[in-house]
């Protein structure tokens, strides 16, 4: 079993302002998260390649 690893990342909540949490157990698809208003979205760092958080505008 792999640890879960967490961490603040620089990222608003696209929904509430505040920092969004990263949870992952080391693999490449991690989960975005908003402690404060419970937002949460999957963050793909294979798929990520232009820096865009999920749910941001292109």
């Amino acid at each position: 079993m792999t640890p879960t690893t967490v961490w603040l990342t620089d990222e608003p909540c696209p929904v509430c302002a505040a920092g969004l949490v990263l949870l992952g157990h080391g693999e490449p698809v991690q989960i975005a998260e908003c402690r404060a208003c419970g937002y949460s979205d999957r963050w793909d760092f294979t798929d990520n390649h232009d820096g865009v958080m999920p749910g941001d505008q292109h």
